[in-house]
């Protein structure tokens, strides 16, 4: 079974993604707090977290309305373990292009979904999406 990650401070919409991804067959490793998220990723790379590795992470990109998904992103994409995860960045922020170019050089996430969220069906099709190039991309990730 593989595992996705969730990174996100809305407690509903966290349990929500919980939900739909259990449904679909997906195990979730889920944070609702960033310096959570960062901490685990510490410990992978130290090598005290055992278990599969998720393969995916929703990644909510602003915590209490200060940008900070950015910073577990980047240092998902600087971790030797997970660097080849898929990242998919979730934002309720508009008509901010400046900040979206500056997240996309520094995360390079594989999609960039604005909330709310597409329809379960689109939402699913698109991670699918993701999934598959990203394996074509790193068929060594193992998933």
């Amino acid at each position: 079974m593989t595992t996705w990650m969730i990174v996100e401070d809305e407690p509903d919409l966290n349990e929500l993604l919980e939900e739909i991804f259990n449904i679909w067959g997906v195990q979730t490793l889920a944070f609702d707090d960033f310096d959570e998220a960062l901490t685990w990723i510490e410990q992978v790379d130290s090598g005290d977290e055992d278990g599969e590795l998720p393969e995916l992470v929703m990644l909510d990109l602003m915590f209490n309305r200060i940008l900070r998904g950015d910073a577990v992103g980047e240092r998902l994409r600087r971790s030797p373990r997970l660097r080849d995860m898929a990242i998919v960045i979730m934002t309720a922020q508009r008509d901010m292009p400046e900040v979206r170019e500056e997240v996309i050089r520094k995360v390079q996430p594989d999609d960039y979904i604005q909330k709310p969220l597409p329809r379960i069906n689109e939402l699913q099709k698109r991670l699918e999406h993701v999934l598959e190039r990203r394996r074509k991309t790193y068929p060594h990730n193992g998933h």
